[in-house]
């Protein structure tokens, strides 16, 4: 048949692949009449080996073709083959042909040690990548090498960051210097953290630099802040990536959950009356009137944040108020960061900004509201209802990004 019919037969006849196929196609690859066939038989012959039973020995009849064929081509695919099959008997054939006076073999077994599904011969590939002077046989142990390292499950996390180094060390493309990033941005550690962000002055290998900080840095708990903050806000500074840097700002705003909220207030209450919505009833302090007095902050231990009202007034169903008055050095708008337990009514210079009729716990941050304050002092008021249990708010500004807002000062009503 025609080169173009035969290829199209080879193709189909992988995807059907059976385990009593492997002879034939084995003869096949070794009669081949172009690269374009072997490469279409090496695939069938991999699809066929995996058919094999487990009890099977995977490489041996690829061996026992390697020593019948002659033909350089015909070996150096069957030698590729083995190195995707990982069969430990298999191991000193590659090494052989490793050591081959053919350049096309010894490529072949380098591509081969280099693809091979475990870190078994991780130790080997390196010496290669750092001793060849074949350029080509160089890049395909280098490769190899990288990929096995996240595959190695005797090295340690220290190990691996070190053989990681080893590999940059080898690393000449900024090719290879992107791979062994995407390698360590794998590992979730704060050496990994800070071997990545090394790069990210880098002007070849920021955007890799960046990708890598932001996985590693949204997988490390907020045990870590303190090494992973500093790398995003260095992050923020190279990257042109909007997406990172919106991910960046979100990572960041969640290790600042609980800073600069505010704790100096006011409170009143508590206010109630029967058969009334306590949410919507408007009680003194919302008419100008009513009696205040210092809230205590920190009532409950590593929770400074939190104005915790029942500890003031106890669990009652009741309504309270919270106030204070607050200094911008500047016109500008701001987002409002609230949390309330339970239902919850803001009120800016006056004018209600935020109400939100729910029952919940407290935490920070669950209701963002977008308001402006004005330069000089802005007075705030709260109105939280409890419907049973814990009772209490919690307020902090931030800038339009979320990010920390300077030049704030804050005082009780004057």
């Amino acid at each position: 048949s025609n080169e173009k019919v035969r290829l199209e037969a080879i193709r189909s006849w992988r995807d059907v692949a059976i385990a009593g196929d492997l002879d034939d196609l084995l003869d096949f690859l070794v009669k081949a009449k172009s690269a374009e066939e072997r490469t279409a038989l090496q695939k069938a012959v991999l699809v066929a080996d995996e058919k094999l039973p487990d009890n099977t020995p995977k490489s041996k009849k690829i061996l026992i073709k390697i020593s019948q064929t002659k033909e350089i081509a015909a070996q150096a695919a069957l030698i590729e083959i083995l190195g995707k099959i990982g069969d430990p008997m298999s191991l000193p054939a590659v090494y052989t042909a490793i050591e081959s006076k053919s350049m096309e073999i010894r490529i072949a077994g380098t591509r081969a040690i280099g693809d091979w599904p475990d870190a078994t011969p991780i130790k080997d590939v390196y010496k290669i990548a750092s001793t060849s002077t074949d350029e080509k046989q160089r890049i395909l142990a280098i490769r190899g090498y990288i990929r096995m390292i996240s595959l190695a499950d005797k090295y340690g996390p220290e190990e691996k960051i070190k053989a990681y180094q080893d590999a940059m060390n080898l690393a000449k493309s900024t090719a290879e210097k992107r791979s062994v990033l995407a390698g360590v941005s794998q590992m979730a550690t704060v050496n990994s953290l800070k071997f990545v962000e090394k790069y990210l002055k880098n002007p070849q290998l920021k955007e890799e630099a960046a990708a890598a900080v932001l996985s590693i840095g949204l997988k490390l708990s907020d045990e870590f802040a303190d090494d992973v903050k500093p790398a995003l806000e260095t992050l923020l500074t190279v990257t042109a990536n909007d997406d990172f840097k919106q991910k960046a700002l979100n990572r960041i705003n969640s290790i600042e959950k609980f800073e600069d909220h505010i704790t100096l207030w006011e409170v009143s209450g508590p206010h109630g009356m029967k058969n009334i919505s306590l949410f919507d009833y408007k009680f003194d302090p919302e008419k100008g009137k009513g009696e205040w007095k210092d809230m205590p902050a920190g009532l409950e231990k590593e929770k400074y944040w939190y104005m915790a009202i029942n500890l003031v007034f106890g669990p009652l169903v009741k309504a309270a108020y919270l106030r204070n008055e607050v200094w911008s050095p500047v016109d500008q708008k701001v987002r409002m960061e609230l949390g309330s337990n339970d239902a919850i009514k803001v009120w800016l210079n006056n004018k209600l900004v935020h109400s939100n009729n729910v029952a919940r716990p407290c935490e920070p941050g669950q209701d963002i509201v977008d308001v402006k304050l004005k330069k000089g002092w802005n007075r705030i008021m709260f109105k939280v209802v409890n419907m049973g249990g814990g009772w209490g708010a919690s307020l902090r500004f931030r800038n339009t990004e979320g990010r920390k807002l300077e030049g704030l000062k804050v005082r009780l009503v004057k």
